[in-house]
């Protein structure tokens, strides 16, 4: 899985998979599950309290 925005217009012309909402959801999930995940964040990604509303 991977998420390379969070603008869900821009992730529609890229591809036509689940949603950034829903990716974000997963991740968190497989956290509370005890299921180790890594996230890499780039340099392009702004992380931000919006971010937040997401989950």
């Amino acid at each position: 899985m991977s998420i390379n925005t969070l603008d869900e217009r821009f992730k529609n012309d890229m591809d036509n998979a689940s949603s950034i909402r829903e990716r974000l959801k997963t991740l968190k999930k497989l956290h509370e599950d005890g299921i180790y995940t890594v996230d890499l964040f780039d340099n392009y990604v702004q992380i931000n309290k919006n971010m937040l509303s997401y989950i």
